[in-house]
């Protein structure tokens, strides 16, 4: 399996064995930027090709993942990007780090 934890996890034992294994597939895709074929994926994850199949047309109708009509390959889209985004009351990345930004330029002299 791909999962990069300190002990291996059996998805099959998760809560929700599809659940954790479309996580799987959206953090192997992200450390894969030019993108994967299904049977990369299938490959790289061991899941039946059937699963990764559903999983990957499930992103993409979902929006969080495109497939490209060169090769076929699939890669994550935006979309995950805005599940990330501040909501009501918390303060954006610009906004938390802008005090931090500060002393930094303060004590190199540098633009940051």
């Amino acid at each position: 399996m791909i999962m990069e934890l300190e002990h291996a996890v059996d998805l099959d034992r998760m809560p929700s064995p599809t659940g954790a294994k479309t996580l799987q597939i959206l953090e192997l895709l992200s450390r894969n930027p030019l993108g994967l074929t299904a049977a990369e994926v299938t490959r790289q994850c061991e899941f039946t090709g059937n699963l990764v199949f559903r999983i990957l047309k499930t992103l993409v109708a979902m929006g969080f993942a495109t497939q490209s009509g060169d090769n076929k390959s699939y890669v994550l889209s935006r979309r995950l990007l805005s599940l990330a985004s501040p909501r009501v009351g918390e303060k954006s990345l610009v906004v938390a780090s802008c005090e931090s930004l500060r002393e930094l330029r303060d004590e190199t002299g540098e633009t940051v």
